[in-house]
């Protein structure tokens, strides 16, 4: 029911708030943006977050060129535990962590991953990894990515059966 590549995903950009330069006031929206989506899914047990991994690709103030310019910085996540704080202060402290070596850096991008709940033929619950994912993104807008890799709810499975009715 859940397989490697995405199969649907669904696109929201905040036209509320016009990106103007990067900067914390600018990965406090990132992060906000996410905390707004979260709450729903997990509430809906879609998604049950347990780790963030932000994109290698962080932008980087040049003093020579007095802007920020594209800083490659892979490989940069946290796991979420309940029980650590709160999602926004636990990704604060991870690109302050990040700061502190490499300068004055922000990230672009940042995804959060999880399992969630699929109901089988049964009905009976089980916990996959990936059924749904958040991505969020900084380019002119803000914007969030819902993408899900279980073809749980479609009419027919990938191999061209028709899926249960208690799904």
């Amino acid at each position: 029911m859940v397989i490697e590549n995405d199969i649907a995903e669904w696109y929201f950009e905040d036209q509320s708030h016009r990106f103007t330069q990067y900067g914390m006031p600018e990965t406090n929206r990132l992060l906000e943006v996410c905390e707004k989506c979260l709450p729903v899914l997990i509430e809906q047990r879609l998604l049950l977050p347990t780790k963030v991994a932000f994109d290698k690709s962080w932008r980087k103030f040049s003093s020579e060129h007095n802007c920020f310019k594209n800083f490659n910085n892979p490989g940069v996540s946290l796991d979420l535990d309940e029980n650590c704080g709160s999602f926004h202060e636990l990704c604060i402290n991870k690109i302050q962590e990040q700061q502190s070596v490499n300068g004055e850096i922000f990230p672009t991008s940042l995804y959060i991953t999880g399992s969630g709940i699929i109901y089988d033929e049964n009905g009976k619950e089980e916990l996959w990894e990936n059924v749904v994912g958040i991505q969020s993104e900084i380019y002119h807008v803000h914007t969030i990515t819902l993408t899900t890799k279980s073809y749980a709810w479609l009419p027919f499975t990938l191999k061209g059966k028709t899926a249960t009715k208690n799904i």
